[in-house]
């Protein structure tokens, strides 16, 4: 194993070379790091393991937690090499600062085929300068010549969408780019993973191979995320940065699927600490999903908003307003992925509202029919006067989604009908008990059936258990109908399941209707067309508007729409800029249209601030994150109206003469 690198730290080799003994005092003499991680027999190992060891060298950042907090882990690097150290006893390592010079002893042992020193004491020398990182392109810091050490990269990034980290790529080669859950809470580094393109990174190169012989797996640990910094890039460029993140994420699926078939005959164990880990890259992928949603939704603000815009000035021209009206339609249609993906993200509970259970189904089997093999045929039958319910239209999808899956699987070879029916029945008190229903009277009954082999009592008994599946491994997860049994519970929701070996398998779900079972209601109003040139309301004379959004050119279109809706607008960037231009404004300021997200001050702080300076001052609140906000946060700041992006111009000209004309 080779450590030793062509550029040297001078900085690092004149604090080691000038450090004082009398300092050291009666820790044992230490040894270069390069020293300690000599691998003789190519095993990628140190041959050391478990020995005593020794080492000085400078702290390059601040300790971190690691192992659900069981250790604490930092970097240590010399002239020769860098190697990672933790520390079950916190307190060895608690006070240890960036720049610190360390004299440390303990045991070399591995974690997942990178060495690192266990340390059972440390001395602190002196405070000195934190080396600057070595240069490196992604083969090097893809390969085991770097291991340990601070290094910079420039390169391209492709965000993750399909994996929980992104890929780092240039001319010579591609590596992961580890980001530690820490840093995924902040939204800066989202956006920016989001966005894609050249970016510089400084980092830890770091080896994550669980299997000897470790020859593999190398990746770069974001140091903080200050330290991952992109250049501007063209939306194009953006497109198709996500297009090879998707490309790479499918390449990882299949790759997966082929090592799950490898392992078909290895015996199944309960691995909970796996579980954990897959837990925890679900949760950071949700984190990312969220910033990569509400990055999508400001790029779609400004797409439907400009459209808009165009559509007004080329009333006289029908062609060029059917145009228009299609790329309306379409960012509708992407306004919905996006919500789905925030929904994805999302940690706590869906809010129930209103939905039409018919409507939702209908829109589940759009989905279901894409996907169903030749073998199976789908059959549907829905009752449009069913009912409306209390629900969350994405997890009826869901649960919909899980149950014809389940059904198409077990179709799959034979072949066979899938059949869904939604119809209104009544259930009685005691068949809501047993069915587990919140409260019996009028239901919405949805219907999964198919015709495959059916279960036996066995496996009904054990079907909403976590992770039982009678499937092969690497077909199912066991998880999908224990989902379904908590999204239930979560609505009040019966549920009754006939099944038999070689009969099929019947499902069916009961949801409180919000109405009594007294026949079919008459078909509510169809809704307005969402691109209606229905006049808008204006203001009956002209107002002055302040519109603030750290993006600069969603905020210029903002001053345009409102221009267009009859409001003389101003625009601020940021939050501190909109309180001095609100403060000063002659004649004043009558309503404030601000971003929920904005460095500094964020939108909430920003209308707090504006009713102390007027009280009833007419507020609104745009956001993509709109599941942030509790009705109590917004009441709180006096907001009057939170709008998601990306949203009509008549839809924020309605919200604004709602709001004047409360003030």
């Amino acid at each position: 194993m080779l450590f030793h690198q062509p550029l040297a730290r001078l900085s690092l080799a004149l604090a080691l070379a000038w450090t004082p003994a009398s300092l050291v005092g009666q820790t044992p003499t230490h040894e270069p790091i390069a020293a300690l991680l000599v691998d003789a027999n190519d095993d990628f190992l140190a041959d050391r393991l478990g020995q005593s060891a020794c080492a000085q060298g400078i702290v390059t950042a601040a300790p971190y937690a690691a192992r659900r907090d069981r250790e604490l882990r930092i970097y240590l690097q010399d002239d020769s090499a860098g190697i990672r150290c933790i520390a079950t006893d916190h307190q060895l390592l608690a006070s240890v600062e960036p720049g610190d010079l360390l004299a440390v002893a303990g045991v070399l042992e591995h974690y997942r085929g990178m060495e690192q020193l266990h340390v059972e004491s440390v001395e602190r020398i002196r405070r000195v300068d934190v080396p600057d990182p070595v240069e490196a392109d992604v083969a090097a810091v893809a390969s085991e010549r770097m291991l340990g050490q601070l290094v910079t990269v420039t390169a391209q990034i492709a965000p993750p969408v399909l994996s929980t980290s992104p890929i780092l790529q240039d001319e010579s080669g591609a590596t992961e780019l580890y980001m530690p859950r820490r840093f995924l809470d902040d939204p800066a580094l989202i956006q920016r993973l989001a966005a894609g393109g050249t970016c510089t990174v400084i980092g830890y190169a770091e080896q994550n191979d669980a299997s000897a012989p470790y020859d593999a797996g190398y990746r770069l640990r974001l140091r903080s995320p200050q330290d991952l910094q992109l250049a501007p890039s063209s939306w194009v460029e953006s497109l198709l940065a996500i297009a090879l993140a998707s490309f790479a994420g499918a390449v990882v699926v299949l790759l997966s699927a082929r090592r799950f078939r490898a392992k078909r005959g290895a015996p199944r164990t309960w691995a909970e600490p796996i579980d954990r880990i897959q837990g925890q890259k679900m949760e950071a992928l949700g984190t990312l999903a969220g910033g990569i949603a509400h990055e999508f939704n400001n790029y779609l603000a400004a797409i439907r908003g400009y459209t808009e815009l165009a559509s007004a000035s080329l009333e006289g021209d029908r062609e060029a307003q059917e145009h228009l009206a299609e790329v309306l339609t379409t960012s509708d249609k992407a306004k919905e992925l996006a919500d789905k993906i925030l929904t994805f993200s999302r940690k706590e509970e869906a809010a129930l509202a209103d939905a039409d259970v018919a409507d939702v189904v209908r829109e589940g089997l759009s989905l279901i029919r894409a996907t169903l093999p030749a073998s199976v045929e789908l059959q549907s039958e829905i009752d449009p006067y069913a009912g409306v319910v209390q629900a969350s239209p994405n997890q009826l999808h869901q649960v919909l989604l899980n149950l014809a899956s389940n059904a198409v699987d077990a179709m799959r070879q034979s072949g066979g009908v899938l059949r869904v029916q939604v119809d209104r029945v009544m259930i009685e008190a005691d068949q809501a008990a047993t069915l587990g229903l919140a409260a019996a009277g009028c239901c919405a009954r949805i219907t999964v059936a198919d015709d495959g082999p059916g279960m036996d009592a066995a496996t009904l008994e054990r079907m909403y258990e976590p992770f039982f599946t009678t499937k092969d491994i690497g077909v199912g997860t066991g998880l999908g109908l224990s989902i379904v049994h908590n999204i239930l519970k979560h609505h009040g929701a019966g549920i009754r399941v006939t099944s038999a070996a070689k009969t099929g398998t019947r499902f069916e779900i009961f949801l409180r209707a919000s109405e009594e079972c007294q026949g079919p209601e008459a078909p509510s109003e169809a809704p307005i067309n969402a691109h209606s040139t229905a006049p808008t309301s204006t203001p009956s004379e002209a107002k002055r508007v302040l519109f603030v959004d750290d993006t600069e050119n969603l905020a210029r279109l903002g001053r345009r729409q409102l221009a267009a809706l009859g409001y003389d607008a101003q625009i601020a960037t940021d939050g501190a800029q909109a309180l001095e231009k609100f403060a000063n404004a002659s004649p004043p300021i009558d309503a404030v249209v601000t971003d929920y997200r904005m460095p500094g001050i964020s939108g909430l702080e920003l209308a707090e601030k504006l009713q102390q300076l007027r009280p009833g001052i007419a507020v609104l609140m745009v956001t993509g994150y709109g599941h942030f906000l509790t009705p109590e946060q917004v009441a709180a700041a006096g907001v009057h109206k939170v709008i998601k992006k990306p949203y009509a111009r008549d839809d924020l000209g309605r919200a604004l003469r709602s709001a004047l004309d409360r003030g």
